[in-house]
């Protein structure tokens, strides 16, 4: 669809008359009420035959990638910054169990992975034409 279908399409939500329509798109009165049938069908067209759906998934599928981009990103600030020794020695006490609630409430605590847990990529296949 054009932009002035999709702008034919806002007029018509707006509940404006078809007289209305055609003098802001410059077009007559016929041709209004033809171009919006012609879009109509063209809906249905696209209902029955699962485009709708599909433009829908790939919509949200975009949305979903989106959002996991924005989870890494704020996860990596997150892992980017170590936190300063002196905090982390502020955190320590005495008592053992003071420490422990300072370093689960005030700081992420993890496990060192084992180089074998490290999961990494294959290594890129060379090609011919690469040389």
């Amino acid at each position: 669809m054009s932009p002035l279908d999709h702008y034919l399409i806002k007029l018509k939500g707006a509940r404006l008359a078809d007289e209305a329509i055609a003098a802001r798109l410059g077009w007559t009165l016929p041709q209004v009420q033809q171009r919006w049938i012609e879009i109509q069908e063209s809906v249905q067209r696209q209902r029955a035959n699962g485009y709708i759906r599909l433009a829908q998934c790939f919509e949200e599928l975009c949305l979903q990638y989106q959002l996991v981009g924005n989870s890494l990103r704020v996860i990596a600030a997150g892992l980017g910054q170590a936190m300063p020794e002196e905090e982390i020695k502020a955190l320590i006490r005495a008592d053992p169990a003071e420490t422990l609630k300072n370093l689960t409430t005030q700081a992420i605590v993890l496990k060192v992975f084992a180089p074998e847990e490290i999961v990494l990529p294959p290594p890129p296949i060379a090609r011919p034409e690469d040389n």
